[in-house]
């Protein structure tokens, strides 16, 4: 009977011992659930704080990009503005080259005085239905800025290349200030701003 005793109370310090062990285990478990509870809530704060951050800068963005548009456009404005003055300066020193034209023929013809017979005149060149607003060059090549009619817009502006026409208008060079035209097998150069 001694020895079943014996035997029992080493089952008893066995069995407090792995309940020593269990609770040293149930206490660390306790401890690693609590810091992973921290952890959790320390990202958690990290996240809400990184989408505040996010929120709060957002309205300084779109208000840079606001601005930076309203830049662009106004430098478009300026732009268009000064290539419509260049137009009308143009379209002014063109009407005024055509008047001396004429002028200059009337000055001429009442000048000379009139042969026994008629000669033949040549008809005046035809006035193109467009206007150039300027040249551009391109990959080393040169093309003409034309508009159908006043151009208000960038949008009305046209890029035509030697070679290219322009309805019956074959645009034949772009030489300095001046562009060739050929219509109806008649060469017409066009001043060039």
């Amino acid at each position: 009977m001694q020895s079943q005793q014996q035997v029992i109370d080493q089952l008893r310090v066995r069995i407090e011992e792995l309940q020593s062990g269990q609770d040293e285990r149930r206490s660390q478990a306790e401890g690693t659930s609590n810091r992973l509870g921290e952890i959790a809530s320390r990202l958690d704060d990290l996240e809400t704080s990184r989408q505040d951050s996010l929120l709060q800068a957002l309205p300084e963005r779109v208000q840079a990009l606001s601005q930076r548009f309203d830049e662009l456009s106004n430098s478009v404005d300026v732009r268009f503005s000064a290539a419509q003055e260049k137009e009308q300066s143009l379209e002014s020193s063109i009407e005024e080259v055509r008047k001396l034209r004429a002028s200059q023929k009337t000055s001429t013809q009442q000048s000379q005085p009139s042969p026994q017979r008629q000669t033949r005149r040549q008809p005046e060149p035809p006035s193109p239905p467009f206007s150039v607003s300027g040249v551009e060059l391109r990959g080393g090549r040169s093309y003409l800025a034309v508009a159908s009619g006043a151009a208000g817009r960038l949008s009305d502006l046209r890029l035509v290349g030697e070679g290219q026409r322009i309805g019956q208008w074959h645009l034949s060079s772009i030489e300095g200030h001046s562009a060739a035209f050929i219509i109806n097998g008649q060469t017409v150069v066009v001043p060039v701003p």
